[in-house]
């Protein structure tokens, strides 16, 4: 079938004629609701892949093997600004064709349009230099149950709540969300919240706690009941070098999460002080 030259004209410049493909209008009515108002004979070029679109900007997808593949790719390249929540698009999708109707004018078709709803994640915030995030159920944090903790009933589904050991954010996952613009539930989404005074008075807790557990068994070593230190008592030591020397020796044991420093009362007893960093 030979193609008019008013039809490989309307091709986007990106597009080359033999990636189309080349049929009639009557071939198209009998699969398709496309109307009638073009001669069953008329030539049809069918473009390669899929248009997208969410009523901001149309965009052509050539390799899109479906509509719901250009919907993807349509979401997955938008710049949709800072998300601390799950979100959805609706994208419509489309395959596009033309052909010339008995005037000689070239007729724009829209093939196998339909909507697609897409998920669009939220963007996990960064954790703390050097560490990636460990999500737990700290009851004190997140409250609960003791045996279930941060989990609560939501409609069809719970409320989870979890928190980072490291840097202390929140990750919650609605697994009975709801749509804020069609109202739509039974969604799962989750949302990512900053870390507050409650996850990072835990955090300094547990890190005091694990400085307990690396020096009891060659220190004697208190950690006060809210307290912010753990205090390592050396008892007489006269000499600042042996005093530096030991200090030096347990900042190597804990590592460079903690601050270590001294103190000597009226007798002559040593304390080390060791502070979260």
């Amino acid at each position: 079938m030979t193609t008019p030259a008013e039809l490989i004209a309307t091709l986007p410049k990106s597009i080359r004629a033999d990636e189309c493909t080349i049929t009639t209008f009557g071939a198209l009515r009998a699969e398709y609701d496309v109307g009638a108002y073009v001669d069953d004979g008329a030539p049809v070029v069918v473009l390669p892949g899929w248009f997208a679109d969410d009523g901001n900007a149309e965009v052509h997808f050539p390799r899109a093997a479906s509509g719901e593949a250009a919907a993807q790719e349509y979401v997955d390249g938008g710049d949709w600004g800072e998300r601390t929540r799950t979100d959805w698009i609706d994208v419509w999708a489309w395959r596009r064709a033309y052909a010339l109707d008995e005037d000689g004018d070239v007729v724009m078709l829209a093939l196998d349009r339909e909507r697609h709803t897409i998920e669009l994640p939220p963007e996990e915030p960064d954790c703390i230099a050097g560490h990636s995030h460990v999500w737990m159920s700290s009851h004190s944090v997140v409250g609960g149950l003791k045996e279930n903790p941060g989990v609560y009933a939501h409609g069809g589904g719970v409320i989870i709540t979890e928190v980072c050991k490291h840097c202390g954010c929140y990750r919650i996952t609605d697994t009975w969300a709801q749509r804020p613009d069609t109202g739509e539930q039974g969604l799962e989404a989750i949302e990512y919240r900053e870390a507050d005074g409650v996850s990072l008075a835990w955090i300094e807790r547990c890190k005091l706690e694990s400085a307990v557990e690396l020096l009891n068994s060659e220190y004697d070593v208190r950690l006060p009941r809210d307290s912010r230190e753990v205090l390592v008592l050396l008892d007489e030591i006269e000499d600042d070098e042996t005093v530096e020397a030991e200090m030096a020796a347990i900042g190597k044991r804990i590592g460079d999460d903690y601050i270590v420093t001294w103190s000597r009362d009226d007798f002559g007893d040593v304390t080390l002080h060791v502070r979260v960093a």
